[in-house]
């Protein structure tokens, strides 16, 4: 599957969406309280002082710093609403949410049996819900979602290192900075405390929409949707998958992949 590891990523960023309306309004603070700034430093952070002035700017005017509205305009007909939002009526309909379900409560059931006997029949779901899954992400191979993949992950990052920034930090009292592997390259078991410290303070502190203001236990959680899932998906779709469920050890990371999305799905939802 060609773009499979795009679309891996364009699944986190999506999940963590958050991330980049924060940054902006971290750009637009930086210039409405300039004497606030003053961890940064024109020399040694040009680079990240580039990019949030590109978020002041040309947030959404330009490619590649496209806004909300924008943002939802490119990724709803590939992942339909994030994840970090509650489900709507669009989840009966959405061909991603109706196949991930499928896998999901395949991947469940299995992890969730309480006898041996039908063991064979709950792999045999697994696998007809993986192919569902890919058949899906294999309609989207091609130049539209690919380029639209791209340059939504493009804009993640710039919102991530203006987050990891030391002199962002400063200015709202988080020291030490997030990790450099922050948010999704963490291992998914030993969470950064001081990114979403972070995300809280921020949210706390300036003016953005209501459904980014996280909690510090609530992205928490929202991160290891994103990271999970990120780990599952990069399973699932593998060139190899099908062929790979047919060894009992592969059969069980996958579903065990599946089921920690599933779970961690459950509490991002249940808080």
């Amino acid at each position: 599957m060609a773009d499979a590891k795009i679309f891996v990523k364009l699944y986190g960023a999506w999940t963590l969406d958050v991330i980049i309306d924060l940054a902006h309004a971290v750009a637009l603070d930086f210039v409405a309280r300039p004497q606030s700034y003053g961890g940064l430093d024109a020399d040694r952070d040009r680079d990240v002082i580039d990019i949030i002035q590109k978020f002041r700017v040309s947030y959404g005017k330009a490619e590649r710093f496209e806004d909300a509205p924008g943002r939802q305009a490119m990724v709803l007909p590939i992942l339909a609403r994030s994840d970090a939002l509650r489900p709507d009526s669009n989840v009966g309909t959405s061909s991603f949410y109706l196949a991930r379900k499928r896998f999901l409560d395949a991947c469940t059931a299995f992890s969730e049996r309480t006898v041996e006997s039908g063991v064979h029949m709950l792999a045999a779901r697994v696998v007809s819900s993986l192919v569902t899954l890919r058949a899906y992400f294999d309609g989207l191979n091609g130049a539209s979602a690919g380029s639209t993949s791209k340059r939504i992950v493009e804009e993640f990052e710039n919102a991530t290192r203006v987050l990891k920034s030391p002199g962002v930090a400063t200015m709202f009292g988080q020291k030490p900075p997030a990790d450099a592997d922050w948010p999704l390259e963490a291992d998914p078991n030993q969470s950064d405390p001081n990114g979403a410290k972070l995300v809280e303070a921020i949210g706390a502190s300036l003016a953005v929409p209501p459904e980014d203001k996280l909690s510090y236990l609530k992205f928490i959680l929202l991160q290891r949707v994103a990271q999970v899932g990120s780990a599952a998906l990069t399973l699932a779709l593998e060139d190899n998958a099908l062929a790979d469920v047919a060894d009992k050890a592969k059969l069980d990371l996958l579903v065990t992949a599946g089921y920690l999305w599933a779970t961690a799905l459950r509490d991002y939802q249940g808080l």
